[in-house]
């Protein structure tokens, strides 16, 4: 009796074990199954979406084509291709050396590979604090010949007639009231908006500002128009 007592007490064991592993992929199984049609529970913190940041390229976008009163923009990183044409009295320092742009209305400068800051509005060129591989002025390269960048200083607000950025250029988001007209989607909804609240977020692309307007032209995560139209587009 005593052994079959020792052998019965093993079988509930395995019992038991067998019982209590059921019941863990049964509660797996069903987690798994509501996170999948109710987002997740709280103790994993927010979830990350595939269009809440800017630069990776699987994250979802909407090609956009736009041209609207020119916002207020500064904005800081590397921009493979900077072009501004105009004049002012302002001093444009590069490396150790001062350029006075006053001298002509009709200045062209081009920035190769320039990577620091850049703030612009429909007529002012604001700021530009950085380096670049290249600095041609009117023509003539001012690059450094002793190294692979130089430092590039605007001191004074610069008035501008044309001002390209490009390619691949970043606005995390920008928010304010415009009129002009949005294209989206390659031509599929154009859209025209006067006086209108407009925001966008992720954009990627080319930049050209002239004339107190602004021409974007590449891809969104996301955009907000708030007046007379209401438009709300998330990828």
């Amino acid at each position: 009796m005593e052994i079959e007592y020792v052998h019965n007490k093993k079988k509930n064991k395995k019992f038991y074990l067998k019982l209590g592993l059921f019941f863990a992929f049964v509660g797996i199984f069903s987690l798994i199954i509501y996170t999948s049609f109710y987002g997740g529970f709280g103790f994993t913190g927010s979830v990350v979406s595939e269009s809440s940041l800017v630069g990776n390229s699987e994250q979802k976008t909407i090609d956009l084509n736009a041209e609207l009163t020119s916002p207020e923009l500064d904005l800081s990183g590397f921009f493979e291709k900077v072009e501004i044409s105009g004049g002012g009295e302002s001093y444009l320092e590069i490396g150790d050396q001062k350029f006075y742009l006053g001298n002509s209305n009709g200045n062209y400068i081009i920035l190769n590979d320039y990577d620091g800051q850049i703030a612009f509005d429909g007529k002012i060129l604001s700021n530009l604090k950085g380096r670049a591989s290249e600095i041609i002025i009117n023509g003539i390269s001012m690059s450094s010949q002793s190294k692979d960048t130089s430092k590039v200083n605007l001191q004074s607000p610069f008035n501008y007639k044309l001002l390209e950025l490009g390619n691949q250029v970043q606005i995390k988001k920008v928010s304010y009231t415009a009129s002009g007209k949005v294209n989206l989607d390659n031509g599929k909804n154009e859209i025209s908006i006067t006086d209108e609240q407009i925001t966008m977020g992720g954009f990627k692309g080319h930049i050209k500002s002239a004339n107190e307007n602004i021409i974007l032209s590449g891809k969104i995560q996301s955009l907000d128009i708030s007046g007379e139209t209401k438009i709300h587009v998330d990828v």
